[in-house]
């Protein structure tokens, strides 16, 4: 069984009795470590997901080693991922709800933490003990969750990575993607990382549905994966291409008729000046006596 913790869940879920805990610890017949997130609730325990507010695209979708012009990553190697930031002062921001959903993550986090502590013996090179919780989490433990301050000791948003799926076989996107233009809500089927980039763009703002994970390579690594994401379409301005004066565009066709008619009272305006000045200077043959009368 599985449920999906919506964002009034994480405001009241104290109250209603949730409790995030993590499986115990097994080992497969290869010896492979896993461990689960469960939510327990009246006595039971089931996986589950969890919708965030809304949050700003701080990085689309990209792979680590990406935009390093001497180094290629086989697309099999690619593990793409989005960097989402909380509380970014977009209008779309509630505060009650981003203070809920940054204590659920705290929550998550240091649960796994805890986890990780206790376990360490069988899953780090060293055992630690609770006091030395800070050496783990700087040593022995991977968190997608950071926040870092600017030099005037002013924090930035809380930056939250989560992991984008892609198919086995495929290599390409594999969770469900929407997108949300003035409350018109449609599916994309994406068949490309590029479309990714394209529909959900740096900066743009977007709600996710994220499933938590435990997995371990060396060390405790708690992770977050896309198992739905909705991305806000904003209509941006652009400079128009074509015809876009309040006044109807003249046509070709007008002007050359207005052209042809100028030219045609042109022409016979001057012809009626030429008669007329001709007229002013003519004048009529008659007989003139020469005879000299002496």
């Amino acid at each position: 069984m599985s449920t999906i913790l919506t964002v009034n869940n994480l405001k009241n879920r104290a109250t209603e009795g949730n409790a995030i805990i993590i499986s115990k610890l097994k080992f497969d017949k290869n010896k492979k470590p896993s461990a689960i997130f469960l939510n327990s609730k009246d006595n039971n325990t089931h996986v589950f997901a969890f919708e965030t507010p809304y949050m700003t695209i701080s990085f689309s979708a990209n792979y680590y080693g990406e935009n390093d012009a001497d180094k290629f990553i086989p697309e099999d190697q690619r593990n793409y991922s989005f960097t989402f930031s909380v509380n970014g002062g977009s209008k779309l921001d509630n505060p009650e709800e981003n203070e809920a959903f940054i204590s659920f993550l705290e929550d998550l986090k240091n649960t796994a933490i805890e986890f990780g502590i206790e376990n360490s013996s069988k899953l780090c090179k060293r055992t630690y003990t609770p006091a030395q919780r800070e050496a783990f989490f700087d040593s022995a433990f991977t968190c997608p969750i950071k926040q870092k301050a600017k030099d005037d000791g002013t924090l930035y948003p809380l930056s939250v990575l989560v992991k984008a799926p892609k198919n086995k076989d495929t290599h390409m996107p594999d969770f469900s993607f929407y997108s949300d233009n003035g409350g018109n809500i449609r599916e994309v089927k994406l068949s490309s990382w590029d479309e990714v980039k394209q529909f959900a763009p740096k900066g743009s703002h977007c709600k996710a549905i994220i499933r938590p994970y435990l997995t371990f390579q060396k060390n405790v690594q708690f992770t977050l994966r896309i198992v739905q994401m909705k991305v806000i379409v904003v209509e941006k301005m652009t400079i128009p291409k074509s015809y876009a004066f309040s006044d109807a565009p003249l046509t070709i066709e007008n002007q050359k008729s207005s052209s042809k008619t100028n030219d045609s009272n042109l022409k016979s305006n001057t012809d009626e000046m030429v008669n007329e000045s001709d007229n002013e200077n003519h004048v009529d043959d008659v007989d003139v006596d020469v005879t000299n009368e002496n």
